[in-house]
């Protein structure tokens, strides 16, 4: 922990609104800080500074949870930092709307448990990434494996979680983009059963992964260029099998039980048709369930168009790690 050198003996105080930063100097100088709207204990003990906001809370509370905190404060000597409204300010390079999603996690004012799949909480992709990297970073063990848990209820390396939850992900379904903070996240945790589908989201999306994912501070975040040509390869491959995968779902010979097949078989054609047509459709994962039941067929033919539907997109499934070429150990287990 350092502090920017005292203009004056006099305490320090933080402004209602932030005042600009100096144009000699990157350092942000104590009276252009800003209280953090929600971290700003009365009784706190350490003032945390991120950019130019100042986020007042338990010295000794994050010195228990973070061993990276607890050595930051244990080796801090007076000439390491200045008073700052009473207390001693630590000075990190994370941004402030990072610390402000770690604190909610890690002091909580409702409850100390971040997630359990059994809660009926939704997060963003934002919430998420900042409490995993951050807790990373500071060593929060606990903290990580529950975010990471979240996340990995739609980053999954099992086919029948990913088949049976679509509609309980603690989160709302990512944007492709997304992906892109999900490969960092599971490269930085070192969780390879998370990029699978992780580049899968990616591919979705097109040429659109050329612009990276942009973080709730600004930061826009690109993937390497070794995972690009991943992704990239992965969409042309997505691409190509996309009608293919179509004909064979909705291939129309009626099941052997069917009682209509004369209307079945031409709603069936109706429907290949359809989507054979989707030429740019890359997103092959997710099933065609609710289309086949908008459907007029007989409740066999219904039945067997699923099957297929759930065959294919498994087979799909068991192929990722290769389309992306990843080499993922126990992933043929999952399916």
């Amino acid at each position: 922990m350092s502090g920017p050198a005292e203009p004056s003996r006099k305490r320090a105080r933080l402004q209602d609104k932030p005042v600009s930063r100096s144009a000699h100097s990157d350092t942000v100088a104590y009276s252009d800080l800003t209280r953090d709207g929600e971290f700003w204990l009365s009784d706190g003990s350490v003032v945390l500074v991120a950019g130019k906001t100042g986020f007042k809370v338990y010295r000794d509370l994050l010195a228990a949870q973070s061993p990276i905190f607890a050595d930051m404060f244990a080796t801090a000597t007076p000439s390491a930092h200045e008073a700052l409204e009473g207390c001693p300010a630590a000075h990190l390079s994370d941004s402030a709307e990072d610390i402000r999603h770690f604190l909610r996690a890690l002091l909580p004012k409702k409850k100390r448990s971040f997630f359990q799949k059994s809660d009926d909480v939704v997060f963003t992709i934002d919430e998420l990434s900042s409490v995993v990297r951050l807790s990373h970073k500071y060593q929060v063990e606990d903290l990580q494996s529950q975010a990471l848990s979240a996340l990995q209820i739609y980053f999954t390396d099992s086919f029948p979680q990913w088949d049976t939850v679509e509609s309980d992900y603690p989160f709302d379904p990512p944007e492709a983009t997304a992906g892109i903070e999900v490969v960092h996240l599971a490269t930085l945790t070192d969780n390879p059963g998370m990029l699978p589908v992780a580049m899968y989201t990616c591919a979705t999306g097109g040429s659109s992964i050329l612009d990276g994912w942009r973080r709730e501070d600004g930061t826009v975040v690109h993937l390497n260029k070794e995972d690009l040509g991943r992704v990239i390869d992965g969409f042309g491959s997505l691409q190509r099998g996309s009608v293919a995968m179509n004909r064979t779902i909705f291939h129309p010979m009626p099941s052997g039980s069917c009682i209509t097949p004369i209307s079945c078989r031409l709603n069936m054609t109706t429907m290949g048709t359809n989507l054979t047509e989707r030429t740019n459709d890359s997103d092959l994962l997710h099933h065609w369930r609710r289309v086949i039941d908008q459907h007029d067929i007989c409740k066999p033919c219904s039945k067997m168009l699923k099957a297929r539907d759930t065959a294919e997109r498994r087979r799909l499934w068991k192929e990722l790690p290769s389309i992306f070429r990843l080499t993922i150990d126990g992933w043929s287990d999952s399916v």
